[in-house]
């Protein structure tokens, strides 16, 4: 594959808070970031609706890497796995017992992420146990909604919500009072994230550069600077 430039790489994104934001600064695009700064590229990122930014990766020529894919099309040249979701579910310590299984939101009200019935092992076997059982895309609903007592249960990844409801108590002033307020249990394998390429040559050497500060430490106090901006309040 021909490309432009030797120093760039454009990479189709997904505009999804936190890991993802439109003016830069997002946790991953981070890690991103610090494995091409290791290779000696600069990224071009391309950020577009969750979904879509795959799509783009398969039919823009000119889109060379696509990040946060998740089920990573089988004729990919080059995929690796380079971070992991942890979608949970979320309750309130006030409110209820921390559940065990699903099983414990029997009669409960929740809300989840459009797909989740489908692609969460279990949950569309008990969904229908569960008083009330909604999938809003806009993941800050799922914050209000919970924080307001409309519903008893989210399940999302304990990231996005977090970063969701840190950013909702720092509009209502609530800063640092209600530190571990909220129950996170994993109920879900972790689900992994890929990386992926239209070149193996250049594939093969992001992953090494990603291996590398793997090593050195860079991609560790990332992950460090990531649990603390997001956990420190509401979730421990």
């Amino acid at each position: 594959m021909a490309r432009a430039d030797d120093d760039s790489l454009v990479i189709a994104a997904p505009l999804l808070y936190p890991l993802y934001e439109r003016n830069g600064g997002g946790v991953e695009e981070a890690i991103v970031i610090a494995a091409l700064g290791e290779c000696g590229l600069k990224p071009v990122i391309q950020l577009q609706p969750f979904g879509r930014h795959l799509e783009s990766f398969l039919q823009d020529g000119s889109v060379e890497a696509a990040v946060t894919v998740i089920s990573a099309p089988a004729d990919v040249a080059y995929q690796f796995v380079y971070s992991s979701y942890q979608n949970s579910v979320i309750t309130l310590r006030e409110r209820m017992a921390k559940p065990e299984h699903l099983s414990d939101l029997a009669g409960m009200r929740v809300v989840s992420f459009p797909g989740a019935a489908r692609i969460l092992p279990g949950l569309g076997a008990v969904r229908g146990s569960f008083s009330t059982y909604m999938e809003i895309a806009n993941q800050d609903a799922h914050s209000r909604l919970i924080m307001a007592g409309r519903v008893d249960a989210v399940i999302a990844d304990k990231l996005i919500f977090a970063a969701y409801t840190n950013l909702l108590g720092a509009q209502a002033g609530l800063d640092g009072q209600a530190e571990g307020r909220f129950d996170v249990a994993a109920l879900f394998p972790a689900t992994q994230a890929h990386w992926v390429f239209k070149d193996v040559a250049v594939g093969a050497r992001v992953h090494q550069c990603f291996e590398t500060i793997s090593a050195n430490g860079i991609l560790g106090t990332l992950l460090e600077e990531r649990r603390r901006r997001f956990f420190g309040i509401y979730m421990k």
